[in-house]
């Protein structure tokens, strides 16, 4: 059975999609298939001489084989669509797939219509974010929406983990907050950080993982524990 992972963060510059690039990469090194699902606008994205077609609206990547890209214009295009007959398209796309690929959606950092269908269909979501204070401040709308969600879904949503990214030496919860707080924080966060890390803002502006770039690099090492961990969340 797929698994499928949102991730999902309302404010821009955030690290989102190179998060989810390189843990999906890291996904499929380790031996995992792993089907990375974003948006139409996604400038990062749009390069698609890295890719070859492998079915109707799947691309692989031509580096790492069971990389797999899918546009959510696939799944949302046409007429107005109910959840269940974007569930039903998404299961179509995934029946061409082996049955463990893990599914990374990588929301729009916005409000949206395709934000609220991908956290609809989700097993579970992660919230890529920086430790700079006032990251935890606009922590709200996404919050509330997966909240709402939630409660329109009827059935558990976790929240599997708050994925610390550009993270620096000096850089700490303990620094940020204290008490509750501290220990309300701490315990929603994914264990391993993403540290910063230049080898992946070079291949990003090339719209690769960083394991193109430097597979020993630190972020390297880093997203190959991090989908460890997540593989074992989610088995």
């Amino acid at each position: 059975m797929h698994s499928i992972l949102c991730f999902l963060n309302h404010n821009r510059d955030t690290g989102k999609t190179a998060t989810v690039r390189n843990l999906a990469a890291a996904m499929a090194l380790s031996g995992r298939p792993a089907l990375v699902v974003f948006s139409e606008d996604n400038l990062v994205f749009s390069e698609e001489e890295k890719y070859f077609p492998f079915h109707s609206g799947i691309l692989e990547d031509y580096q790492i084989p069971a990389l797999f890209y899918m546009k959510a214009d696939t799944l949302t295009a046409g007429e107005t669509l109910t959840v269940v007959k974007i569930r039903e398209k998404l299961t179509a796309v995934l029946d061409v797939l082996a049955p463990e690929t893990v599914v990374f959606w990588d929301t729009p950092s916005a409000l949206s219509a395709e934000t609220r269908t991908a956290l609809l269909l989700s097993s579970g979501v992660f919230i890529p974010l920086g430790l700079e204070g006032e990251a935890f401040d606009r922590l709200g709308p996404s919050l509330g929406l997966l909240e709402w969600v939630r409660r329109e879904r009827q059935e558990p949503l976790p929240l599997m983990g708050m994925i610390p990214v550009c993270a620096r030496p000096d850089q700490a919860l303990s620094l940020i907050f204290s008490g509750p707080a501290h220990k309300l924080f701490r315990a929603k966060m994914a264990p391993v950080p993403i540290p910063e890390d230049f080898c992946v803002k070079r291949a990003e502006s090339m719209g690769r993982p960083v394991f193109c770039e430097d597979l020993l690099s630190p972020a390297a090492s880093a997203y190959q524990m991090l989908s460890r961990w997540i593989s074992s969340c989610i088995i």
